[in-house]
């Protein structure tokens, strides 16, 4: 649950405490994280009272907010109690530059920023090849030869590579293997660097239609949407994008892999 997607802190808790995934129970749990009573909490349900902040906060554990949603979470509160329009105006311009911001999927996983300056963007982003060798360094395809041939690029090419990446303090070498040192890279929505770095994945995916790999998931379709519905679809890919970021810094390291997600107006 996400409180990104309301407008009323109580309506978020209830449909929190009301979906599939919520264990037996988790209505209790709320109001004991809380510091209150169960009979408290429900009537905060009901709108017959207000939490306080100290309690929201108190909450954030068992509801799996991140420090963004619960940001959030507290600004819907204080829109919630708050007593002259000026405030309610200025807090909902803060939800609205909020959820806005959450809109960015590098603001919704947890990532390094290990590339600082511009000159290293470009040479990390310039094609396709050094993501996908840096993080080969963190499996056991760890050597120039082993990289070369799981990439289908030259030797020659894929050591030029490990060299600019060790330059750039991304891998180490010990003996005949190169280490990985650091996480993955996000770059904002609005970085020059994004359109040679979503072009340089879709040119991975092209290279999987073509082969046709059994594991491969292609899937692509046109059709129309009223805009309401398109909102929709954009929480549940963003959802779907921070959720699925999490399985992945869980996961270990045995295979490379890329995904594309594209959901867009056609012009």
């Amino acid at each position: 649950m996400s409180p990104f997607e309301y407008i009323d802190y109580r309506e978020f808790l209830a449909a929190a405490c009301g979906q599939p995934e919520a264990t037996r129970g988790f209505q209790a749990t709320l109001a004991r994280a809380a510091g209150c009573q169960s009979s408290y909490f429900s009537q905060v349900l009901r709108g017959k009272t207000h939490l306080t902040e100290d309690q929201a906060v108190g909450m954030a554990v068992p509801l799996g907010l991140t420090e963004a949603a619960l940001d959030h979470f507290l600004l819907l509160l204080r829109l919630a109690k708050a007593g002259t329009p000026k405030l309610r105006e200025y807090l909902l311009k803060a939800i609205s530059k909020s959820k806005k911001a959450q809109s960015n999927l590098s603001e919704r996983v947890d990532a390094d920023r290990l590339i600082q300056s511009e000159e290293d963007l470009g040479k990390y982003f310039c094609s396709w090849t050094p993501s996908a060798v840096h993080l080969l360094t963190s499996s056991s395809i760890n050597t120039s030869d082993k990289i070369a041939d799981r990439l289908g690029i030259s030797v020659s090419k894929t050591v030029a590579i490990l060299e600019l990446l060790k330059n750039m303090g991304f891998v180490e070498k010990k003996g005949e293997k190169w280490l990985y040192k650091g996480g993955a890279i996000h770059i904002p929505k609005d970085s020059p660097w994004q359109t040679p770095l979503q072009m340089n994945r879709r040119q991975l995916a092209l290279r999987s239609i073509a082969v046709e790999p059994d594991e491969a998931v292609h899937f692509s379709s046109i059709f129309t949407l009223d805009k309401k519905d398109a909102e929709d679809l954009q929480k549940l890919i963003g959802n779907f994008v921070e959720k699925s970021h999490k399985v992945i810094h869980k996961s270990g390291t045995e295979e490379l892999y890329c995904m594309c997600l594209d959901f867009f107006a056609v012009v």
